[in-house]
């Protein structure tokens, strides 16, 4: 199933005429660009008038949009098919959500060119399910800012690369602990309607348990190599963390569905010099919920686990292996402070009675679930150059450590382990001292 975008526009914008291009990486939407192109009447060959359409220009007098952004969503995954159904009410969730980040949203001061931009809303039409939104501009997903193919042609200075990839770090660590945060869900559940509440109800558990879940035993088994009984142990781990009720104070606005290709930067080739600003967008919010959401163990740990493995991917040494570890120890540690993290599991007691600590165990739960499901994608994106051994292994590890129970976590023995963490990505998002053989990249200054 496909959309006719060119031929819906001229109801928006009569007085309009746009081209457009479809943008690559959507795996649940059909999305487009719509760039404003002049009308320019010439005459042809057989005398008659010919209108051309050139490559869009800026009409100061005009009131349509230079560019925007268009997508359609089927009711099944778009990269997928029919097989694959999905409900189309995740396009109004996303369009709810551009609403709170939007002018008149309670959620606005969060929206900020200096930080995280979120789209404007433009137009939502639910009967035919198209979502029109501000363009953010010709941005690149953090998937191709950390590809080895744009690294290796860039000739910025990588003193300005570490810079920048610091600073885009602090500012998403930055903005989703507010996200994140008591006064964002507050916010939010005071301005929605009873109807947008509902339909907030977190609709990816099948799906995810499906995808993401499920596999998980088979995958501990092969590849990973583990016996039987210590996979069923793990995989109960798992299974346990995804279907079990909410912490107390844990339930928060979240993404639902957060990895890096919800978040757009400027290009690499742009980064001309260290003062220069550096856009930083985050889209595709339409599995966000406010109902079963989390934080530090939902889209943080799920996030995380994408660049976990991109340090096992990358050699130790290589410009592109040292940018992932700027980036993630700086993420770590703005999330880790100001979401109050670092206060309540790296410097309080650690107690089963503790509710960060049940946090804890919950991330590191996901982290290493994604850490194999990562594996698993990247052996079948880039073939035997991926350590897909070494990497299923080192996200069981972190369902070992997890233990049964929180009890079971703080054990003294089982927490001397875990404060051996190798990359110090889990401890470091929670504020507690790195202790272990830390990764160069990460670890350094």
């Amino acid at each position: 199933m496909t959309f006719n975008f060119d031929s819906y526009l001229p109801s928006l914008f009569p007085d309009c005429h746009y081209s457009t291009e479809q943008l690559k990486g959507g795996l649940v939407n059909i999305t487009v660009r719509a760039s404003r192109i002049d009308a320019q009447p010439s005459l042809g060959s057989n005398g008659q008038a010919v209108v051309s359409l050139p490559v869009a220009t800026e009409q100061k007098d005009c009131a349509c949009p230079r560019t925007l952004i268009m997508k359609y969503a089927p009711p099944f995954i778009a990269a997928i098919g029919e097989k694959a159904p999905c409900s189309q009410t995740r396009q109004i969730i996303e369009a709810t959500v551009l609403e709170l980040f939007g002018p008149q949203g309670p959620l606005d001061h969060l929206n900020t060119p200096d930080r995280v931009r979120i789209a404007r809303l433009i137009n939502h039409d639910p009967v035919k399910s198209v979502l029109v939104f501000e363009d953010l501009g010709r941005l690149i997903t953090l998937w191709d800012l950390f590809s080895p193919a744009m690294v290796d042609q860039s000739s910025v200075n990588p003193i300005i690369i570490k810079r920048h990839c610091t600073n885009i770090g602090h500012r998403l660590g930055s903005f989703y602990a507010d996200v994140h945060g008591p006064d964002s869900l507050r916010a939010v559940r005071e301005r929605i309607s009873e109807s947008d509440n509902t339909r907030f109800l977190d609709r990816t558990v099948n799906s995810a348990f499906n995808f993401a879940v499920k596999p998980i035993l088979e995958r501990l088994q092969k590849p990973g190599g583990l016996d039987t009984a210590t996979a069923e142990k793990l995989y109960a781990r798992v299974h346990g963390d995804f279907v079990r009720e909410p912490y107390p104070g844990e339930t928060c606005l979240s993404m639902g569905d957060f990895h890096p290709g919800s978040v757009l930067v400027t290009a690499l080739r742009d980064w001309t010099n260290s003062d220069s600003q550096v856009e930083v967008g985050a889209i595709d919010w339409e599995f966000a919920t406010v109902h079963n959401g989390r934080g530090a163990n939902g889209d943080m740990a799920q996030f995380l686990a994408s660049f976990h493995a991109l340090l096992w991917y990358f050699p130790q040494g290589t410009l592109t292996h040292d940018m992932v570890g700027w980036f993630v120890r700086e993420l770590c540690q703005t999330y880790a402070a100001q979401s109050g993290l670092a206060e309540k599991t790296g410097k309080s007691e650690r107690a089963a009675a503790n509710p960060a600590m049940g946090i804890l165990r919950s991330a590191m739960i996901l982290f290493g679930r994604e850490t194999i499901n990562q594996a698993i994608d990247f052996e079948r994106d880039n073939g035997s150059r991926v350590p897909v051994v070494e990497m299923v292994k080192a996200g069981a590890w972190y369902l070992e450590r997890a233990g049964n129970s929180v009890e079971e976590m703080l054990e003294p023995e089982n927490w001397a382990e875990l404060m051996k963490e190798k990359m110090g990505i889990m401890l470091r998002l929670f504020g507690i001292e790195v202790q272990g053989e830390e990764h160069p990249a990460v670890s350094a200054a």
